[in-house]
């Protein structure tokens, strides 16, 4: 462990953001970063404890390599102790030969896809309520009908910044979103460069989900793939029609997760989901037993669940089964257990 005097040139000049709401500070923490990757939980808690009485060291890991990240919390025992540490003198927050940077800890905001997340109303913001000049030309003075006529031809992204103008925008914005029963997350409708991210895809369906009917989800980043499905069950209680083609994390376990929060799933396609297997279809086929299209082409199922195929189904496409093409039985109990069906795609199962 060392607390040398010497000075790095990274990040050793940035000056700590304190400026946090009193509501989203946590007490009695900190956040200390610019560590280096040596500095360890024992050798920073040595260290702080001769300012302040210090109860918890956490320094975050990356989870592939669980090496740090070079930042950290430190839980103390009072706001006394807090106030020391952000007072730290220049000389005394070294470690390892490089300064520390310590700040308020921020509350930990649960955003979709977590296990503590709760949906609640939609915040009014605080905003300029002056009226407007009636002798100059202003777009407030468009009814809302002409609002909304104007917002849906604006790119969704844009449609999204406008929200932000004034609180007559807010609710105009928040009200075109309620209507939409439909809606595609991918490049053309966002007009932004995937991958898209958890706070993208969230903010969106925050706005929408209620009442959507239809998703489509394309190109989202890695750690929005792998939670998906929690997401969408948090957001889109009366959701009917899904489409998660090539994402990750469409498994048994968040397939339960989908269907405790989407009740109503009628057609479900998860082309070239490399997760979805046949434990994750036998949750999906018992949870909805009305639905009326599945596509699992690409995936690794290879007809042990067939045998739980509701009646309603009208659209099946599947991949890859041999089975199907040698056995008759196999293809007969598609057709006894789906009087309905209207479509069947079978590919590459010779």
């Amino acid at each position: 462990m060392s607390r040398g005097r010497g000075r790095s040139k990274t990040g050793s000049d940035k000056a700590p953001d304190n400026n946090i709401p009193d509501d989203l500070v946590d007490p009695c923490k900190v956040f200390v970063s610019n560590l280096r990757p040596q500095v360890t939980e024992q050798m920073l808690r040595e260290v702080l404890a001769h300012y302040a009485t210090v109860e918890k060291v956490t320094i975050i890991k990356d989870k592939q390599t669980r090496k740090s990240k070079g930042y950290g919390f430190v839980k103390v025992k009072t706001q006394e102790d807090v106030r020391k540490l952000l007072e730290l003198h220049d000389g005394d927050s070294y470690i390892h030969g490089r300064k520390m940077v310590i700040q308020l800890a921020k509350k930990r905001i649960s955003l979709p896809g977590d296990d503590s997340y709760t949906r609640h109303p939609l915040p009014e913001r605080e905003f300029d309520l002056s009226e407007p000049d009636p002798s100059q030309p202003s777009v407030h003075m468009l009814v809302d009908d002409v609002m909304f006529k104007i917002f849906s031809y604006l790119p969704i992204r844009n449609l999204v910044l406008c929200e932000g103008v004034c609180r007559r925008w807010q609710m105009l914005v928040h009200r075109h979103f309620s209507k939409m029963t439909t809606l595609e997350i991918n490049e053309s409708t966002l007009e932004i460069a995937p991958p898209f991210t958890k706070a993208v895809i969230s903010k969106l369906l925050i706005l929408s989900g209620p009442n959507l009917k239809s998703l489509k989800v394309q190109r989202a980043d890695f750690a929005t793939k792998q939670n998906i499905l929690k997401i969408i069950s948090q957001l889109c209680p009366v959701l009917e029609h899904l489409d998660v083609t090539r994402a990750r994390g469409i498994n048994f376990t968040h397939i339960s997760k989908l269907a405790a929060g989407c009740k109503n799933i009628k057609s479900f396609i998860a082309k070239n989901c490399f997760d979805f297997d046949e434990k994750a279809m036998h949750q999906l086929l018992v949870s909805y037993p009305e639905l009326e299209k599945l596509d699992v082409a690409g995936t690794s199922v290879y007809g042990k669940n067939f045998n739980f195929l509701p009646g309603t189904i009208k659209e099946l496409c599947i991949e890859r089964i041999p089975d199907l093409c040698h056995k008759k039985k196999s293809i007969t109990q598609i057709a006894d257990r789906c009087p309905n069906i209207e479509v069947l795609e079978m590919k590459e199962c010779m």
